[in-house]
C-alpha cells in the first residue's frame, strides 16, 4: 500500500512584464496491490484539483486558466488474468473542467495488457468520454481506442 501528496505553488512575472504566472494545485493518491485469490489485483486512487483564475485577474493559474477550479478523481482496478502475461483493466475518471459551463467531463476505459516477450508488453484500451464538455459534435469525438507497444530495458 502507498499513499502520495503533492503540491504545487509558486509564482513569478511574466514575460510581458504585465501579469503574473502562477502555480496552484495538489493532488493525493492511494495505492494498494494484493491478490484475488492467486490473481494479482492493483487498485489506485487519486483526486487532483487546480484552483480558478478570476476573470480579469493579472494573476493567472498556469494549471487552471478557467473561472471555476478544476478537479479530477480516478480509481483504476488492473487484475492478473494470465499469470505473468496478461491483465484487464477498468477505470472510472470524474472531472470538472473549470469552465463556466458544459464542465462536466468523464471517462470509462476498458483495457488489458499482454507481456509478449520478456520487456515487450502489448496493450489495448478503450475509452468513452461522457459529461457536459461532450455535448454537441466534439471535435475529437468521444472514443479513443489505442493500442501500443512498448518495450523498456
Amino acid at each position: 500500500m502507498g499513499v502520495g501528496v503533492q503540491s504545487w505553488s509558486g509564482s513569478a512575472s511574466l514575460p510581458d512584464g504585465v501579469g503574473i504566472a502562477e502555480t496552484d494545485a495538489w493532488a493525493v493518491d492511494f495505492q494498494a496491490q494484493g491478490a484475488v485469490g492467486e490473481k494479482p489485483l492493483g487498485v489506485y486512487v487519486s483526486h487532483a484539483n487546480a484552483a480558478a483564475t478570476a476573470a480579469g485577474s493579472a494573476r493567472r493559474n498556469l494549471f487552471n486558466a478557467n473561472p471555476r477550479d478544476r478537479s479530477a478523481t480516478a480509481i483504476v482496478g488492473q487484475l492478473g488474468v494470465i499469470p505473468g502475461k496478461g491483465t484487464l483493466l477498468l477505470s472510472y475518471r470524474k472531472g470538472d473542467n473549470g469552465r463556466l459551463v458544459n464542465y462536466s467531463d468523464n471517462a470509462v476505459m476498458i483495457g488489458g495488457t499482454y507481456l509478449v516477450w520478456p520487456n515487450v508488453q502489448l496493450q489495448l484500451n478503450h475509452t468513452e468520454y461522457s459529461g457536459s464538455a461532450y455535448r454537441g459534435t466534439p471535435v475529437n469525438g468521444t472514443r479513443m481506442t489505442t493500442l501500443m507497444l512498448y518495450t523498456a530495458f
